[in-house]
């Protein structure tokens, strides 16, 4: 947003680190707990999830969210099918595959991003972004009670520092506004 990040931006984004790091290598900085690819996936997802709270800002003042949400979508599948096109390798589908794909695009994922988009016109861009980082921790903490799988105490712990480092962040946000609010 063409300012330098402040001390705290800084600090809260090395505990961060520190908590991914300690997640995807279990603590052991020489060997990765998970797949490169996943490693590569998560990098670009994360350079893409901080693009869409702040590229469609300006988009926002003129637009209703589900009118920047189709072209988004329509621009990406475009390029998505120079990879893929859906012309090849096309599935048997039964209804409920139809069914069930229909419910993915819709609830999985029409409706979370027009309901982030949505909220950026009340919300900052760093508050939005803040708010959809938690997605993975909630992710992580559903996969071990419903699909049972197996962490490591240092997978709690850097799981932990990227709570912290969220909580640090909104807690001192907070305490801007509320010192900018008395005094004005």
């Amino acid at each position: 947003m063409h300012r330098r990040p402040n001390r705290i931006d800084l600090l809260v984004f090395v505990i961060a680190l520190v908590g991914v790091v300690l997640s995807i290598t279990k603590g052991d900085i020489s060997e990765l707990s998970i797949p490169p690819v996943s490693l590569f996936w998560g990098i670009i997802s994360g350079i893409t999830a901080g693009c869409y709270v702040v590229i469609p800002r300006p988009l926002m003042s003129d637009n209703s969210p589900l009118t920047v949400l189709g072209w988004g979508t329509l621009i990406a599948s475009l390029f998505f099918n120079l990879h893929q096109p859906v012309w090849v390798g096309v599935p048997h589908l039964t209804t409920g595959g139809v069914i069930g794909i229909g419910a993915i695009v819709i609830i999985g994922t029409v409706l979370p991003f027009a309901c982030l988009l949505h909220s950026m016109k009340f919300a900052s861009s760093a508050d939005v972004s803040l708010v959809d980082a938690v997605q993975p921790v909630m992710t992580f903490i559903l996969s071990v009670m419903f699909l049972h799988t197996q962490i490591s105490l240092m997978e709690v712990v850097g799981s932990a520092l990227v709570v912290v480092a969220i909580y640090i962040l909104q807690n001192y946000k907070r305490k801007l506004s509320t010192k900018d609010e008395l005094e004005s």
